[in-house]
């Protein structure tokens, strides 16, 4: 059984039309495609460089805010020392103020003793 082999026939056809189209909406198709997808790859390089320089910025903040927790750390602690210290002081100037109504209370009585003794002569 002999089955001849087809011969090569270029024809134009709705089939071969068809498929043409087919391809050349394929190939805008991919085109478009690829535009979109670097024009997203563009905004998120610029995005990300965005981020990093957010994040570089809220860093340096960070470091600002540590640096006024310890300054407010030692503002609190200095404070609390001289609360001490203004306490130690009224303590003494209470006692002092008592020494020295004590101490006036003594030159009157020496005072009235010598000017009864100046008045008895």
């Amino acid at each position: 059984m002999n089955v001849p082999t087809p011969k090569w026939r270029f024809e134009w056809n709705l089939n071969t039309v068809a498929i043409i189209i087919g391809f050349a909406v394929m190939i805008g198709g991919w085109g478009y495609n690829y535009s979109d997808l670097v024009a997203a790859d563009r905004a998120n390089a610029q995005a990300i460089e965005q981020i990093r320089s957010d994040v570089a910025e809220l860093s340096a903040t960070q470091r600002t805010l540590d640096n006024h927790e310890l300054r407010l750390t030692a503002v609190e602690t200095q404070a609390r020392e001289t609360v001490g210290a203004m306490r130690t002081i009224e303590q003494s100037l209470n006692s002092l103020s008592s020494d020295i109504r004590v101490m006036r209370e003594i030159i009157e009585r020496m005072e009235r003793s010598q000017a009864s003794v100046v008045a008895g002569r």
